[in-house]
Formats: structure tokens, C-alpha cells, sequence
């Protein structure tokens, strides 16, 4: 509702959260009331990767079969200006990963259109990338959604603890059940250390796009790949590639702290 009222007044939303706390889910989630309906075309996901640039988004030359250059309107234009042709719906346009690619340089003018009170206004696509950056002024604008990632509320609450293994499609007290409820716990725990400051911090918590990775998908044979300890499995090892370099971080910086606290005593001596 929040998200809703804010694009109201025309605010541009922020999702800001640590890799696989479920950004993305949530935007789209978030565009779909916003447009109204589950499914549609009102609806355009850009996906921002180091190799993206400016005429994919907005303009470019482009040579054709035959040789010729011309101008090519890229993803961002041509849903801008399919949105200016039924001005009496609503558009949402999600720009994923968004600070993967050097986004002054993908977006061009498109930094200056997007903002509420430049809406409307007319503005000519040319080449020139050269773009002031998003500064703090115009960042403030943004309204931020800060998406944490979801162990904790699994971890304390039974709604939707059981929401999840609903959709995890396992059997309420199987192995599996009892699996995933201490794993939630387990990982509720690692990410609140990480908010009791120090060297780690809230931006090494880590997401439940492991755990979720497999929900509604199939194996490469085609058969639907299902909750069982042997998924879970993959889903445990993960996670531990994800948590062990932190603790291996922590473990030697502790040690260097050890060593300079002795060091400190010779000097003392």
C-alpha cells in the first residue's frame, strides 16, 4: 500500500536490500497492483549488465542486412513509447540489477525524464552519454523500500513459516520439514550477528534465493524437481559457500587483532 501511494504521487521506488532477499520478486509483485492486473504488457523488466549501454536502452546506430546505418530506438524507448499511446494506463518499468552497468551512461537523458516534475516534458534521443549523475538531491527524490531477507520472519512466525512450506510443497513433520525450520533458524541467527556491527555488517546478510531456487522449476529431464533431502542438500551447501568466507574473514582479522595486541605488549614492555 505504501509502495501504491507513493507511485501515486509519482515517486520512482527503490528496492535496497542484499542479493537474494527477493528485490526483484517484490517490484514485480508491486507492479502488477500498480497495473492491475497478474499478467501484462504494461509491465517491462530491463535487465542491467556491464555490457548494457546506451543504445540498448534509449538509442543507437545500427547497421541492417543490407548494409545501411540508421537509428535504432532501444527496450526503455520503444515501452515509453508504447505507454505514450494509451496515456489513460498505467506503466511500470523495472529496471533490475540497476547498479551493475554504469547506469549515467545506459540512461542518458532518461535520468532527467524520470523524474516526477520533468514528466510530460519533451525530450530529443540522441547519442551523447555525457549525463550529470544522480546525485544526493535527486536520489532523496526515490522513495526506498528496504527488502530484508526473509530467514527471521520464517524463524518467528508461524503464518508464515507455514506459507513457505506451502510453497516448498513438504509434508508438515516429514525430515524435510524439520530441516527447513531449523535452517530457517540457523540463518535468522548468522544474519542477526550481522547486524550487531563490527566488521561484518547488515550488507553481508545473506537472501533466501537458495532455498527458493527450485520452487515451480523442473530438472533438465523435465520432471518437477521437489523438496527432498537430497534438494535440500544442494540448498545446505550453498548457503555454506555463502557463510563460510565471512567466517573465514572474521577468523583473520581476528587473529590479526591478536597479533597486534601482542605486539602492543612488547612495546609496553
Amino acid at each position: 500500500e505504501a509502495v501504491t501511494e507513493a507511485v501515486q504521487r509519482g515517486m520512482n521506488i527503490i528496492y535496497r536490500g542484499v542479493p537474494g532477499c527477493g528485490k526483484t520478486f517484490m517490484a514485480n509483485c508491486d507492479a502488477r497492483l500498480i497495473v492491475g492486473h497478474k499478467e501484462s504488457n504494461r509491465i517491462k523488466q530491463i535487465d542491467f549488465t556491464e555490457n548494457l549501454d546506451y543504445s540498448d536502452t534509449m538509442v543507437g546506430l545500427r547497421q541492417s542486412d543490407d548494409g545501411s546505418w540508421r537509428y535504432i530506438k532501444g527496450e526503455i524507448a520503444q515501452f515509453c513509447e508504447f505507454a505514450d499511446r494509451n496515456k489513460d494506463k498505467r506503466f511500470v518499468l523495472i529496471l533490475n540489477e540497476f547498479t551493475r552497468a554504469n547506469t549515467e551512461a545506459v540512461l542518458g537523458q532518461m535520468f532527467t525524464a524520470m523524474e516526477n516534475k520533468y514528466r510530460g516534458r519533451e525530450f530529443t534521443l540522441g547519442t551523447d552519454r555525457g549525463v550529470k549523475k544522480l546525485d544526493r538531491a535527486t536520489e532523496e527524490r526515490f522513495y526506498v523500500v528496504d527488502v530484508r531477507p526473509l530467514w527471521e520472519e520464517w524463524a518467528t512466525s508461524e503464518d508464515s513459516f507455514n506459507s513457505l512450506i506451502d510453497n516448498l510443497e513438504i509434508r508438515v513433520g516429514s525430515t524435510e520439514y524439520n530441516i527447513v525450520k531449523q535452517l530457517c533458524s540457523v540463518m535468522a541467527e548468522a544474519n542477526n550477528i550481522f547486524e550487531d556491527g563490527g566488521i561484518l555488517t547488515t550488507d553481508n546478510q545473506i537472501g533466501q534465493r537458495q532455498l527458493l531456487q527450485f520452487v515451480n522449476q523442473t530438472d533438465i529431464d523435465g520432471n518437477q524437481i521437489v523438496y527432498d533431502t537430497k534438494t535440500l542438500k544442494i540448498v545446505i551447501e550453498q548457503l555454506i559457500s555463502r557463510v563460510k568466507p565471512m567466517v573465514d574473514m572474521q577468523s583473520q582479522l581476528d587473529s590479526s587483532i591478536s597479533e597486534l595486541n601482542k605486539l602492543l605488549e612488547e612495546c609496553n614492555a
